[in-house]
């Protein structure tokens, strides 16, 4: 408010949050950090303790599992188990408020110091753990998607993007990627974008998971922006893999606009904003970026 230099204000809100995060790891250690017992969490009877409670913990890795599946694949297996353990160890690493709990219980005389550090101990191994687990399950499923879009883009490639052209090499397989790459050289597989702009209002995610699973969409890849706020604009983006039927010659691009309009109608019945909402679906090529063009309306 007191700048009214737009650079000079990006530049301090920069450097301010470097200040930041020094001052709050200052502030952390200074409150929460020094309650830690160092010196108690060696004995054997808090290690044993300990290790129980950790364990009891690891109960927030089952909420992971609860995550509805929205594919088209077997529950648990592929994107759905991506879900699954990033949701679980997300949960787990939550641990901060459990240090004040404890801190209060011990001062009020509810624990004694002994079972305090016991908590402690568990606490901290929950909380340092699953951060890293959850890093290299991040980085692991990026990975395998980027292998799976490089595959999918050459298969697309060597297709031409042409639904009616035949290949006379088709790939078999048992693992995903061989199927997929069947799928697109034997034309029954063609890959679409989604993108909506809606009001944000509780549930509506959920429900466009749904109404794509009960499309038979295969999702790739999803994108999500909206600001904070009651009244904010929620924004998707996704990208999906459908399964296409071969049709007579001459009429394949006149069933893929029949089938890109019903996904349209689809979505735009979930979210039943007729006024305000927009949906836009079209063809996506893997590995040609220049192909979708994001249509965002202030």
């Amino acid at each position: 408010a007191f700048c009214t230099s737009h650079e000079l204000h990006e530049t301090f809100v920069r450097q301010f949050k470097r200040l930041l995060q020094w001052l709050m790891r200052i502030f952390f250690a200074a409150s929460i950090g020094f309650q830690v017992p160092i010196k108690d969490l060696f004995q054997h009877h808090v290690l044993w303790k300990g290790l129980v409670f950790t364990l009891a913990l690891t109960g927030k890795l089952a909420v992971g599992f609860m995550v509805p599946n929205f594919t088209q694949s077997k529950s648990f297996t592929g994107i759905h188990l991506r879900d699954c353990l990033i949701t679980g160890f997300s949960m787990a690493a939550e641990g901060e408020f459990a240090f004040v709990i404890a801190v209060f219980a011990v001062d009020k005389g509810l624990i004694d110091k002994d079972l305090y550090a016991s908590v402690v101990l568990a606490v901290l191994i929950s909380t340092i753990i699953p951060p890293f687990l959850l890093r290299f399950t991040i980085s692991h499923y990026n990975k395998k998607a980027e292998e799976a879009i490089k595959a999918l883009a050459n298969a697309e490639m060597e297709r031409q993007h042409n639904l009616e052209h035949e290949l006379e090499h088709v790939v078999m397989g048992d693992d995903h990627l061989a199927r997929l790459e069947d799928e697109i050289k034997s034309h029954r597989a063609v890959f679409l974008c989604i993108q909506t702009q809606s009001e944000a209002r509780w549930g509506l995610m959920h429900n466009m998971m749904k109404a794509i699973a009960k499309l038979g969409l295969d999702i790739i890849d999803h994108r999500s922006w909206h600001p904070r706020g009651i009244h904010s604009t929620l924004v998707n983006e996704v990208y999906v893999k459908d399964q296409f039927e071969k049709t007579a010659k001459g009429q394949a691009q006149q069933a893929l606009d029949t089938r890109i309009q019903e996904i349209h109608d689809a979505l735009e019945d979930t979210i039943d904003q007729k006024e305000t909402a927009r949906v836009k679906v079209q063809r996506w090529y893997p590995g040609v970026v220049e192909e979708i063009v994001e249509s965002v309306h202030e």
